[in-house]
């Protein structure tokens, strides 16, 4: 049974010596909302004596602790114990330890560290979706629920046990931060397949141990390196034609398959994780690549994507964004004419500049000729025509095209 049950846990650790004198003492309190308080620790010199005193207590406590106050105490006489000397509050953080805090009686507080204790499955939100570690990838879990920022610390050690196996120190008991990091390699015989149970343990001896957090180990996926990204050949849809290349660290082993990729598109906002995204804009069940690249089969509209792919069914699920498809160059012509000279001649014209698009272009007057006629640079003439009304489509070399 894990040593944590109470709702309201705390582990106390303080070191405080008090220098002789006719009688001195300290009083440390835990105050809650209503200020009813518990008394955490106490005690006092006797006839003159210094004493000195290591604290490292747990408490189960009624409810929350909004702040804790110690009070340092000096007698009138050596029998007499007045409660009038001194006293610290500590609200939006329970610990001290950069310097000694001395009191007014003779009382020197070394360190104080006051931080509840909550199950790992709470801190580290353990469950059905967050119950896996891979092999490449750093991992961060926290001890204890700090009561401020930056210089909270408590004292615990980190044990592990692959499977049903033994269990072994990973991180020994000292003074420690909330968040431990791990890699995989700390764990000696961990590999894929294998179950990690992870506990702390708040006493440098006995049993205090945590909950344990039984983790299971995966191998990881192919990860991006980088990413090519083909545009679409026109500014307009369709064609729906735009594509991308990703690179990986490392080739598929042999029977690995890529699995359960698919895209997610931003929408008509261009950002993702918002309303209008499209959560799955096109899927692929299995595919492979070889060496290290892969291309998207499948022709995709301009937008931004993020792809999520594992590999091998069960390895780590990875994802990869911004990839950002643009629009292909878009094209625009003017065409002006010059009217024939008399009735009945051949002699009107029509002259084409183009403008954007890919080179070379091309032109397609159906009213003369089905067929298109190709040209060099972005202007042509077409002379010899006779009275009428003609249709002008100029094509570019992706065969994106504009009509006057």
């Amino acid at each position: 049974m894990p040593f944590i049950q109470a709702q309201h846990q705390y582990k106390l650790e303080m070191e405080l010596s008090q220098a002789p004198s006719l009688g001195s003492g300290y009083a440390l309190y835990a105050v809650y909302s209503d200020n009813s308080v518990t008394t955490l620790s106490s005690g006092g010199t006797a006839n003159g004596v210094p004493f000195n005193r290591v604290e490292d207590l747990f408490f189960d406590l009624a409810q929350e602790v909004v702040r804790i106050r110690i009070y340092s105490t000096r007698a009138n006489t050596p029998t007499s114990l007045q409660e009038v000397n001194d006293f610290r509050d500590f609200t939006n953080c329970y610990n001290y330890q950069d310097d000694p805090m001395n009191l007014a009686n003779g009382t020197t507080i070394q360190y104080l560290r006051f931080n509840k204790l909550t199950s790992l499955s709470v801190l580290n939100n353990f469950g059905s979706t967050n119950n896996q570690v891979n092999d490449c990838e750093n991992f961060t879990l926290n001890f204890y629920e700090p009561s401020c920022t930056g210089n909270s610390v408590i004292s615990y050690a980190v044990e592990y046990a692959v499977n049903s196996g033994s269990w072994t120190q990973v991180l020994p008991y000292a003074a420690r931060n909330a968040a431990a990091t791990f890699s995989l390699s700390d764990f000696s015989g961990v590999q894929a397949g294998d179950n990690l149970r992870i506990r702390a343990s708040y006493r440098a001896s006995g049993a205090s141990y945590s909950d344990i957090l039984t983790y299971n180990v995966i191998s990881c996926s192919p990860i991006i390196v980088s990413f090519q990204s083909q545009d679409t050949s026109c500014s307009y849809t369709p064609p729906i034609d735009g594509s991308f290349t990703v690179t990986f660290d490392r080739a598929l082993n042999n029977g690995e398959q890529l699995t359960n990729l698919s895209l997610r598109w931003a929408g008509q906002d261009n950002i993702l994780d918002t309303p209008d995204d499209v959560p799955v804009y096109d899927a692929i069940a299995s595919t492979t690549y070889s060496g290290t690249a892969f291309t998207w089969p499948n022709g995709l509209d301009a937008g931004v994507y993020r792809l999520v792919y594992q590999s091998g069914g069960t390895n780590s699920v990875e994802e990869y964004d911004p990839i950002t498809i643009n629009n292909g160059p878009s094209m625009t012509f003017n065409s002006t004419w010059t009217d024939v000279n008399c009735f009945g001649e051949n002699t009107g014209s029509i002259s084409i500049t183009v403008g954007g698009g890919t080179p070379p272009y091309e032109y397609l007057i159906p009213e003369i000729s089905p067929n298109r006629v190709s040209f060099t640079g972005t202007s042509v003439l077409i002379p010899n025509l006779t009275a009428g009304t003609y249709t002008v489509r100029v094509y570019d070399s992706n065969n994106c095209t504009e009509q006057q």
